[in-house]
């Protein structure tokens, strides 16, 4: 028994990105600063924040400019060994260039690293290790008709001790004979539960990784479920309440939105904060309230994230409703840099079995539902 199944899976990708080349270097080349926020996959360092137009940092405040040796840069991106940072290329850029060095300090550091260069898959540029004292190391790769684009940094070997890294000028050249194709943006709230916490509870546990946790903090929350429209009250006590969505990993979001059934119903933007959780858990950290002013539509509301302020992604994120005197219902929405790809899977058993069961797919949609579920199948 191998049934074979169509599904689509949302996948950690972004193609098709339009992007207004008069903030970039020409009009045909484009500082990887200036883009980054519409092409980023993910990125992960061992040291501070990836930085944009400055050299990496512990917070945004004070962060120095780019330098390598003795020269200054006003484009690129500071980072610090061991790092990646993954670029969506959809296949329409032609050429990947920067200037690489480890950021100047005072000429004594003792910070060493390589950086590498990898399309799909394949290693294209290797620097050797560098040092402070060595100058710039220029980089010209071909991308053309590539997916993605890494850019790694490695320690040298011995450890990340000052290992600042700068891809400056850092810039990626559009192929001409590569048309722009409009992305399948996915609403990634459906992969996620909706539920609500109390709206003045703005810290999670007390307790350490190695604490025995409170048994009310275990799941400090209410499971939602959605009406016949498919949308969900807000639970409200003394005027105030919440609403969110939590997924079993990081999200990187860029927009999210709320929806409502009618004009009428869109509560006064002033009443509802939104906030992302920030902490080393999905129960260890805090509420942190978005400074984004939502933009307005006839029935709903779209909040944009700050790209560095989403720079290392939130497992959930909720609405707090105040001033609420009577229910609200709304649909919830939520987008990363995720698009649609169609994959076939196929699951085959051992043996000669009888025996039924269910699949269900995660962070994806059955392209042939069955009984009327795009997330479960029998088999």
């Amino acid at each position: 028994m191998s049934p074979k199944f169509s599904i689509i899976f949302a996948i950690a990708l972004i193609g098709g990105v339009t992007v207004n080349s008069s903030a970039a270097g020409t009009a045909t080349s484009q500082y990887l600063a200036d883009i980054l926020p519409e092409r980023l996959i993910t990125t992960s360092q061992g040291w501070g924040q990836l930085r944009i137009d400055a050299s990496v940092w512990p917070t945004a405040e004070g962060a120095p400019k780019l330098r390598i040796k003795d020269k200054g840069y006003a484009h690129g991106l500071g980072t610090h060994a061991v790092s990646e940072i993954v670029v969506d290329l959809g296949g329409e850029l032609g050429t990947f260039e920067a200037e690489v060095g480890v950021q100047w300090s005072d000429g004594t550091s003792p910070g060493s690293v390589v950086f590498q260069v990898v399309v799909d898959g394949k290693k294209a540029f290797d620097s050797g290790v560098m040092r402070e004292n060595d100058p710039p190391k220029p980089v010209s790769v071909s991308v053309a008709g590539a997916k993605e684009l890494r850019l790694v940094v490695t320690d040298a070997g011995d450890g990340i001790t000052s290992d600042c890294a700068d891809w400056a000028d850092a810039r990626l050249s559009r192929n001409p004979d590569s048309p722009t194709a409009a992305p399948q943006i996915v609403d990634i709230a459906q992969f996620g539960r909706v539920l609500s916490w109390d709206p003045n509870a703005m810290e999670g546990t007390k307790a350490c990784r190695s604490d025995e946790m409170p048994a009310e903090d275990v799941a400090p929350y209410k499971e939602l479920l959605p009406d016949a429209d498919g949308r969900y009250v807000v639970p409200a006590k003394d005027g105030k309440g919440s609403i969110g969505v939590q997924w079993d990993e990081s999200r990187l979001l860029r927009r999210v939105a709320l929806s409502f059934a009618d004009p009428k119903s869109v509560p006064p933007v002033e009443s509802i904060e939104l906030q992302y959780w920030k902490g080393e858990s999905a129960w260890q950290g805090k509420w942190i309230p978005v400074k984004a002013v939502p933009e307005k539509s006839d029935v709903g509301l779209t909040w944009r994230f700050d790209f560095q302020e989403m720079m290392t992604g939130t497992e959930k994120v909720r609405w707090v409703f105040s001033g609420v005197a009577e229910p609200v219902a709304v649909a919830i929405s939520a987008f990363t840099r995720s698009i649609w790809e169609t994959v076939d899977v196929r699951i085959q058993t051992v043996g000669t079995s009888a025996a039924t069961g269910e699949i269900e797919v995660y962070n994806g949609d059955l392209t042939e539902p069955q009984a009327g579920s795009i997330h479960r199948c029998s088999w």
